[in-house]
């Protein structure tokens, strides 16, 4: 039974790589939503690619300008900057709202090895910063125990207590254990849960912390490597009075699945992953209502079937943004208003891959992503660049009118 399944998650993460190679390959750009105007610089840090570019064409979905003005809208790009934590994946990432940077710990690195099926995996346990001000990397060098090496952990930032969150994940088994991070004093310190009902040991699941109840939400992953058996578990925990809770049962059984949290709608959004026999989940984009302590499911979204990809919520513009996955498409957004999905065109495209890390700036609207691989589980991990998108640059924008074509000029005084 183990050596079916792992064969048969082994044919699912290459069936992943392959659709990434042939979507990257045949996608096609939608119509572009900008008017002429001259291109913005990149910012110190950045690569040449990351060049603002626009292009003329209006949306129908514009608002209209004010007298004497035209809208502009300047392309979407992506950023490129250089990396300092080297190749890495199944990775987690937060946005630390206190010091404006972005959090990254652990994961892990494929090194390839002649005439060998599998690389040969090396696991992390140490802790970096990115600055946007900067665009600098920086190793935090934090005290007290530091927990053990692994990947496919969950992680959540506290802005109550300044602090990250992680649990579970996996090195040569699974883990269950829970662990804080004092971003004040870099310490690190395991968490004693005060009640015998906990979760079990997991990996490959989503963790997300709700400031409104000071609680961190956890759902699905996998027990074990062994027998791969999934979970739809959904729980909570009391981070005052360090306590588990179970929730109520909603979406089915799933691992490395795209969740995110509406901290303004108090309400939790869950889509594909990999579901029993690495087979895929359905389509459908559920939310759990944290007032209601309810699950509802929406089948009619036409979403995709995504797996190993991320997903974030943008607050000041009410929409989800999914990440790259096994579908090879860089970006599509979800409409909370119209329960559509889209697709984004941006050039430079992000590089299409899966297992990697994101975080945003709900404040600044930008979207960061960093790691993974392409070419499924075993695949090549990505070169060290962190990549930024910034969804301000998105918004059309007022600009005075200039003379139409062939429009007689005014003398001049």
């Amino acid at each position: 039974m183990r050596l079916r399944t792992t064969v048969l998650i082994i044919a699912a993460f290459c069936a992943a790589g392959c659709d990434q190679r042939r979507s990257a390959e045949t996608a096609s750009p939608d119509a572009p939503e900008q008017v002429t105007t001259p291109a913005a610089q990149p910012a110190a840090g950045a690569s040449a690619e990351g060049a603002a570019t626009v292009e003329p064409g209006l949306s129908p979905n514009m608002p209209s300008p004010p007298p004497g003005q035209v809208m502009m809208r300047v392309m979407p790009v992506w950023r490129k900057f250089a990396g300092d934590p080297g190749p890495r994946y199944a990775i987690d990432m937060v946005w630390d709202t206190t010091a404006r940077r972005v959090v990254l710990f652990g994961g892990a690195y494929n090194a390839r090895v002649e005439g060998a099926e599998r690389p040969d995996i090396s696991y992390y346990n140490d802790l970096w910063a990115w600055y946007p001000d900067d665009a600098s990397w920086k190793k935090i060098e934090t005290k007290g125990e530091t927990p053990a090496a692994r990947a496919y952990y969950a992680a959540a930032y506290d802005p109550r207590r300044n602090g990250l969150w992680i649990h579970g994940g996996s090195h040569t088994h699974t883990l269950g254990d829970l662990w804080f991070f004092d971003c004040a004093s870099s310490t690190w310190r395991e968490v004693e849960i005060v009640a015998s009902e906990r979760p079990e040991m997991r990996a490959g699941h989503s963790l997300h912390y709700n400031p409104k109840t000071d609680e961190l939400l956890m759902f699905g992953g996998f027990h074990s490597w062994e027998t791969m058996r999934l979970s739809h578990e959904f729980w909570a925990f009391d981070c005052q009075n360090a306590k588990w809770s179970r929730k109520p049962l909603g979406p089915r059984a799933r691992f490395m699945h795209l969740a995110a949290l509406a901290p303004d709608e108090q309400k939790l959004y869950i889509t594909g992953g990999f579901g029993v026999n690495a087979q895929y989940t359905e389509e459908e984009l559920w939310v759990y209502d944290i007032a209601q302590d309810s699950w509802t499911s929406r089948d009619d979204t036409t979403g995709s079937k995504i797996l190993a990809g991320r997903m974030e919520y943008v607050p000041a513009q009410k929409f989800l943004v999914t990440i790259c996955g096994n579908d090879g498409r860089a970006e599509r957004r979800y409409d909370l208003e119209t329960h559509e999905w889209k697709n984004t065109t941006v050039r430079p495209s992000l590089p299409v891959r899966g297992f990697h890390g994101t975080a945003l700036d709900p404040v600044g609207e930008r979207l960061f992503v960093y790691g993974g691989t392409f070419g499924g589980f075993f695949g090549t991990c990505l070169e060290a660049s962190l990549w930024m998108r910034d969804f301000k640059r998105d918004k059309p924008t007022a600009v005075p009118a200039g003379p139409a074509k062939g429009a007689p000029v005014a003398p001049q005084p």
